[in-house]
């Protein structure tokens, strides 16, 4: 078998001994959900598939990776050292699966609708990260510290001085708790002053991926969007960031992600030096339309121009390693990332 793949369930990791030792569910090709207990090792091999569906986790030969629908990462944590974690082990032989697994979210298949909380030790992919329950919360299994209080995980790189979330927003409240609402309307969503934000052209598939596209005044909202300790970006920062890269034509391509996967072609000097992994969102005009996604990225800032509705925002182009920066009506939906304080 090259791949085994378990779709959207969970893998509950028993203990670690260069094998997992779990008890998992497997959903067979017709969609029958089979129950599959294994009380001793699990040996999950390799994969050649370079971009495999989103949640698989395979085995390299030095550590554990999982695909999170971008690239390859790997995985940490108790879970995935080879050592001895807990006094449960199992007394079954090693179940080998020649290839890698893919795991997803659904926890009521596996421990019921009645059950809140999954055992400790299970894993998941979120629709985002690899994350391990330990008995209290989910934990980040792939060096994921950021939270937004919508729970979602956020990896962070750092460019100079600064430190910056490597992935678009997605939370869906602001930083109180309080929903930040959802209008997919174009004539209401033309005439708000108030925060709101939209999904590309109302599809939640690749939200994980791209992120939400928030108007302005949810940026600015007093409740706070960014997870604590973050803040939205002024233009200064962006200006440091672009400077500390090289300067607008050579930036440009060190923020892009590589390859076709999330641009479109040509994706122009597209190094990810800088490891910002800047992605082609698109955005959402203030007249409600949906343009640009695979053509270009585009960012908010906390900068206004005065006697205007216009913002600074900063864009990636997939036709050129240039970054520019330019003046955004404040109505419209545009991705964001926060910079730490």
């Amino acid at each position: 078998m090259n791949t085994s793949i378990l779709n959207k369930h969970q893998l509950r990791i028993r203990n670690i001994l260069s094998t997992l030792v779990c008890t998992f569910l497997l959903t067979s090709m017709k969609g029958q959900i089979l129950s599959l207990f294994v009380d001793g090792g699990l040996r999950i091999g390799n994969t050649s598939v370079t971009e495999p569906e989103e949640g698989t986790i395979r085995w390299t030969g030095e550590h554990f990776e999982g695909f999170n629908g971008i690239f390859w990462t790997q995985l940490e944590g108790d879970f995935f050292l080879p050592r001895v974690v807990g006094p449960h082990v199992g007394s079954g032989e090693i179940s080998e699966i020649d290839g890698a697994i893919q795991i997803g979210t659904n926890l009521n298949a596996q421990f019921g609708s009645s059950r809140t909380n999954p055992e400790a030790g299970t894993i998941r992919w979120s629709g985002s990260d690899f994350q391990g329950w330990n008995g209290v919360f989910w934990v980040s299994l792939s060096g994921n510290s950021l939270y937004d209080v919508d729970g979602n995980t956020y990896r962070t790189v750092v460019i100079g001085n600064q430190e910056w979330m490597q992935e678009n927003l997605r939370t869906g409240k602001y930083l109180n708790g309080e929903s930040i609402s959802l209008v997919s309307d174009n004539s209401q969503w033309q005439g708000l002053n108030t925060g709101a934000y939209s999904l590309y052209e109302h599809e939640a598939t690749e939200e994980n991926v791209y992120g939400k596209l928030y108007n302005w005044y949810a940026v600015i909202d007093p409740r706070g969007l960014c997870p604590t300790g973050w803040r939205i970006p002024d233009s200064g920062d962006w200006t440091a960031l672009v400077d500390f890269l090289g300067g607008a034509s050579l930036a440009g391509g060190k923020l892009k992600e590589t390859g076709l996967r999330h641009w479109n072609n040509p994706n122009t000097n597209a190094t990810n030096e800088s490891e910002f992994t800047g992605l082609a969102g698109g955005f959402r005009s203030f007249s409600g339309s949906f343009i640009f996604k695979g053509n270009s990225g585009s960012w908010w800032s906390t900068t206004t121009t005065i006697g205007t509705l216009d913002v600074y925002i900063q864009s990636l182009s997939y036709g050129s390693g240039i970054t520019s920066s330019y003046y955004e009506d404040r109505r419209s939906g545009v991705s964001v990332r926060c910079i730490k304080k």
